[in-house]
């Protein structure tokens, strides 16, 4: 797991905008974002530690339940981070973020009226859905994501706004729980079109300002993993420049690795820069860092032909997952050379969006059924008292225990040898996101969409 180490100086350095006062944590959802919403909803499910389920407590809820305070609104996203998760509300004028789950970092965006070096410990855990504010408060946000410990929104202006801990891209390492604009793109003169982020990794598709049509660019800050194995830590976007070759059409960040597809000559490919994850957490830790300035050369670690009706790719820490626009699912295994191996499918239709966490992935059908691949002990309600009793050997003994008792069989292995666990159905269910060790599904952001 990507580890940081927090100072409350750092997080607390910039002088925060207090919340309105209220007699309950929540900034309710306007009724502008619940009207005519109602097949709008989110449901989560997974451990409830630090809130990041959105209910209210810190329970262990292993089918999909859903959040209360966010019934009846218009979801546009969903997104789930190592401890927190956000979603983007539809409003009638514009796009809102709301945060939940750990603080720990300012990921959750959250300001408690009175910050300081003696803060209390709640202060760290937001457990029902709460508004981001600040600079994004009159913005119309299109998109947001999280890493690990960070948030990234997009806005239809085109800004990019980051927040939490880690690597933000504005050439700190400071945490900030303050939505804060990077200003780096309107000085090279850049309109950001995407955004996309997993574990330690950021990346963004621009264009020039002036030119909208001109071919894309891909940007990338935080971590990324050479095939070497050393960690290039960039605090600034830098330009991928093997990406400059092709007509790129969208990215997706993996954990330490890009994914970008492009569409050259009426072949549509993905190209994967860097290794898979499982590389880059081994040696977090124990790697040198290496400066990256300006420019990422990138060397390609993997081409495929993804062909012309692809919807969607995900990518894991070895392996991805692409989904087609006839609903069908199909691997990708990720290794560490020039070639990846052709995509497999995967014995499931009418597959509507998917996605990868470092221990588990799961699928959404057009029923609404959720599949899952993963521990058993995320999916299985019997297991609940042993899933519980692990949890507090993770958080009280550390990792290298909670190691020992977990199977060894990777997460790409059971996805290809193992049937998936059909976890429960989430009726007008759009989307869905994977954390750790919780998930998030989505209902529709269109009025009357059931």
């Amino acid at each position: 797991m990507t580890m940081l180490l927090r100072s409350r100086f750092c997080a607390n350095l910039r002088l925060p905008l207090t919340l309105p006062s209220s007699t309950r944590l929540l900034t309710t959802p306007t009724s502008h974002s619940r009207e005519h919403g109602r097949s709008g909803r989110v449901w989560s499910w997974g451990i409830g530690v630090d809130g990041k389920l959105g209910h209210g407590d810190q329970s262990l809820v292993m089918c999909p339940k859903i959040v209360d305070e966010l019934d009846g609104c218009r979801v546009q996203a969903v997104s789930c981070g190592a401890t927190h998760s956000v979603a983007l509300l539809k409003g009638l004028t514009n796009g809102q973020v709301f945060a939940w789950g750990s603080n720990f970092y300012g990921q959750a965006g959250y300001i408690p009226e009175h910050s300081g070096f003696f803060d209390e410990d709640d202060d760290d855990q937001v457990s029902l859905p709460t508004r981001v504010k600040g600079e994004l408060t009159n913005e119309d946000v299109v998109d947001v994501v999280c890493g690990d410990y960070h948030t990234v929104a997009l806005a239809k202006s085109g800004k990019v706004y980051t927040w939490g801990g880690g690597l933000l891209g504005n050439a700190s390492e400071f945490n900030d729980s303050n939505p804060q604009p990077l200003t780096f793109f309107h000085d090279i003169g850049r309109r950001v079109l995407s955004i996309s982020a997993n574990g330690p990794t950021t990346a963004v598709l621009a264009v020039p300002s002036g030119n909208l049509a001109a071919p894309p660019e891909v940007y990338a800050w935080g971590y990324i993993t050479a095939p070497n194995g050393t960690l290039l830590k960039a605090t600034s976007p830098v330009l991928l420049a093997g990406a400059l070759k092709s007509r790129v059409e969208s990215i997706v960040a993996g954990r330490g690795c890009l994914g970008v597809i492009s569409l050259d000559g009426g072949k549509r490919t993905c190209t994967i820069f860097g290794v898979g994850g499982r590389v880059q957490r081994d040696l977090f830790l124990e790697q040198k860092s290496e400066n990256v300035v300006d420019i990422l050369e990138g060397q390609q670690n993997g081409v495929v032909d993804v062909g012309t009706g692809m919807k969607k790719i995900a990518v894991g820490d070895d392996f991805g997952l692409l989904l087609q626009e006839n609903g069908t699912l199909n691997t990708l295994r990720l290794p560490g050379t020039a070639t990846l191996t052709d995509p497999e499918p995967l014995q499931l239709s009418n597959i509507i969006d998917m996605s990868i966490g470092p221990q588990a992935a799961v699928c959404l059908d057009s029923a609404g059924q959720i599949f899952a691949w993963g521990d058993e002990f995320l999916f299985s309600e019997s297991k609940q008292e042993e899933t519980k009793r692990w949890w507090e050997i993770w958080r009280d003994r550390g990792k290298d225990q909670h190691k020992e008792n977990v199977q060894t069989k990777s997460l790409f292995d059971k996805i290809v040898t193992e049937e998936p666990r059909r976890v429960g159905v989430c009726q007008g269910a759009r989307g869905v996101a994977v954390g750790w060790d919780h998930f998030l599904c989505r209902g529709s952001d269109q009025v009357g969409d059931i």
